[in-house]
């Protein structure tokens, strides 16, 4: 099992911590959408929606840095608001190829 898919569905999870490396991964995952939804036409609504999933992942990984009692399950939260809205962008017909294409010249070369 994957440290992230044993939280998946799971209403206690916020009180586990949170899979940064995890969380960095799908904060790499959401850049590689934003420029191949980008490069293939997305409008602004679309756009802004997976800017603010990126945003939300890079916050999440900020609060846990942080010392208090509630930014767990704030952090635990922004995940949850990230990937609904990268769900809405990403489906079973979106081409792997765009996504991989768009980490490629993201990393600045031909893997």
């Amino acid at each position: 099992m994957s440290e992230w898919s044993k939280f998946a569905g799971s209403s206690s999870h916020k009180d586990e911590p949170l899979p940064t490396e995890a969380v960095r991964d799908l904060l790499g995952l959401a850049r590689a959408v934003y420029a191949a939804r980008k490069e293939h036409g997305a409008g602004k609504v679309e756009l802004d929606r997976l800017a603010l999933a990126g945003r939300r992942l890079k916050h999440a990984l900020d609060l846990v840095e942080l010392p208090g009692p509630n930014n767990l399950t704030a952090a635990w939260f922004q995940c949850e608001q990230a990937i609904e809205a990268l769900g809405q962008s990403v489906d079973a017909l979106t081409p792997a190829e765009w996504l991989v294409e768009a980490s490629v010249r993201r990393a600045g070369g031909n893997r």
